[in-house]
C-alpha cells in the first residue's frame, strides 16, 4: 500500500513537471515586459538556450507585433538555424541597458545573446547580482570572450560542467556595446 501510495505522488508529480514545461514552451511573448523577462531568462540560462522554440511561426509573429524585425535561416536538413531580432525602440532595456538586438543560432549546440549597451564589467556584475559568479571559467572559449560563468561545476573530462553550459559576456566591434548570454555545448 506505501509503495502504491508513493508511485502514485512520483506520476502526478510528473504530470505537474510535464505540465509546467508544456505550458512555458508555449509562453505568448506579447508585451514588452514579458518581452524584457523573456531575454533575461534566457541570457542568464535559466531558460535554457538548447531547443528554443523560436523559430516557429508564433513566435515570428509575436516579435513582428511587437515592432521588431525578425531574420531567422533555417537548414531543414541539419534541424539547425541562426537568427536575429532588431530592436528599432532604443527605449527596450535589458538589465536597465538600452538593447539592440538579440541573436541566437542551434545547431547541436546552442547559443543567444543580447546586444547591449553596457560595458563588459557593467555586465559581469549582473552575473554576481543574481549570485552566478560561483563558477568563473579561467579560460576563452573564444576570442572576444571577456567573462564565462559556468552554470554547473567543473569536473575532469567535463570542464564545462554537468549542464555543458555557460553565461558569456562579450566584445563587440561597436564602442560601447557588447553581448551577454547563454550557450549550450555540444562538446
Amino acid at each position: 500500500m506505501y509503495h502504491k501510495c508513493i508511485n502514485n505522488r512520483i506520476i502526478l508529480l510528473l504530470i505537474c513537471i510535464f505540465s509546467v514545461a508544456c505550458i512555458h514552451a508555449n509562453e505568448k511573448i506579447d508585451t514588452i515586459p514579458k518581452f524584457k523577462n523573456w531575454i533575461e531568462s534566457k541570457v542568464l540560462c535559466k531558460n535554457p538556450a538548447i531547443k528554443i522554440s523560436i523559430i516557429d511561426k508564433d513566435f515570428v509573429t509575436q516579435m513582428k507585433q511587437l515592432g521588431f524585425d525578425i531574420d531567422i535561416t533555417t537548414d531543414e536538413d541539419s534541424q539547425s538555424y541562426e537568427g536575429e531580432v532588431l530592436i528599432n525602440n532604443k527605449s527596450i532595456t535589458v538589465f536597465d541597458f538600452n538593447l539592440q538586438k538579440i541573436s541566437f543560432y542551434q545547431d547541436s549546440g546552442a547559443v543567444f545573446y543580447a546586444f547591449v549597451q553596457a560595458s563588459p564589467s557593467s555586465l559581469k556584475k549582473i552575473i554576481e547580482n543574481h549570485g552566478l559568479d560561483k563558477f568563473l571559467f579561467a579560460g576563452k572559449i573564444e576570442e572576444n570572450d571577456v567573462f564565462t560563468f559556468l552554470t554547473s561545476k567543473p569536473e575532469l573530462g567535463n570542464p564545462y560542467g554537468i549542464e555543458n553550459q555557460a553565461i558569456i559576456i562579450k566584445t563587440t566591434n561597436q564602442d560601447g556595446v557588447s553581448m551577454i548570454g547563454c550557450s549550450k555545448f555540444d562538446y
